[in-house]
């Protein structure tokens, strides 16, 4: 995973590379094994998931559940091939989040969510993958936003949230 990674809280994006796709599946392939969950979900989500467009060089991983309590359950078997527990993050209490990589360099971020609750997740993906003109607006939007925020993230990932709702909301 060389090709990938990321300093906590930065912002750097990348022209998309064709072994993202790759990389995921071996760390999709990874998370199954060792948890035991159906291979349709976990999903490959974010902007490394859709072709072409900029991304910050880190994989996530949505795992579809149907109890967040899961996280506790798995995060000695996820802590075995190198996944941080983070627990509930402060603007994220709807999922419950695991880091890869040393803070230094993030590869992946693996998001347990309720599979009821983060079909948006998905639909997002989707649509952006299928309406190229969207994922041109989507990624020229994080082009503007990258600039001003290289070092916070957060701000960053707000301000990005605004156009994902909106899109959705149509």
């Amino acid at each position: 995973m060389d090709e990938i990674g990321l300093a906590r809280g930065t912002v750097r994006l990348e022209a998309y590379n064709a072994s993202w796709p790759q990389l995921y599946e071996g760390e999709a392939n990874l998370i199954r094994d060792v948890v035991h969950i159906e291979p349709s979900n976990v999903q490959h989500i974010g902007s490394t998931s859709i072709p072409g467009i900029l991304a910050k060089p880190i994989i996530d991983i949505a795992v579809l559940v149907d109890s967040l309590d899961r996280a506790e359950e798995w995060k000695d078997k996820l802590a075995s091939i190198g996944y941080w527990y983070k627990g509930m993050q402060p603007n994220m209490p709807d999922r419950r989040f695991f880091a890869k990589g040393p803070e230094d360099r993030r590869i992946v971020y693996l998001h347990l969510v309720d599979k009821d609750e983060f079909k948006w997740l998905i639909k997002f993906r989707d649509l952006l993958i299928n309406n190229e003109q969207l994922a041109t607006e989507y990624a020229q939007l994080k082009q503007n936003l990258a600039v001003g925020n290289e070092n916070n993230r957060a701000n960053y990932s707000r301000l990005k949230n605004n156009f994902i709702q909106g899109i959705l909301n149509k």
